[in-house]
């Protein structure tokens, strides 16, 4: 009877660590609109600017800091395909970067 009690809080304490472990995952998406920036994910559902954070590889950036600067790497365009890590159980995706690579017209 005390074993049993004690193998169901181990079991359920094993439990709660694992759920509490799963709290950041790597997804795909596609940008869908920049004004105001939207990420489609798995055709399910839309991601608005509220709930993402841009990684430097995801806004522009000119050799000298000027728009009419040279561009070392461009932000994100309609139709790229990014990976972001949705992290605070799906409150909050960090966009990392773009396939194709960070120049790619």
């Amino acid at each position: 009877m005390a074993g049993e009690k004690i193998a169901k809080l181990l079991h359920d304490a094993s439990n709660k660590a694992t759920q509490s472990n799963k709290v950041t995952d790597l997804v795909y998406g596609e940008v869908i609109s920049t004004s105001p920036l939207q990420i489609k994910v798995d055709s399910r559902y839309i991601i608005t600017e509220d709930f993402l954070l841009l990684s430097g590889l995801c806004i522009q950036k000119t050799m000298d800091d000027t728009p009419s600067g040279t561009v070392l790497w461009r932000g994100l365009q309609t139709g790229d395909t990014v990976r972001m890590l949705r992290v605070q159980n799906g409150q909050l995706f960090y966009v990392l970067d773009r396939e194709g690579g960070l120049t790619r017209a």
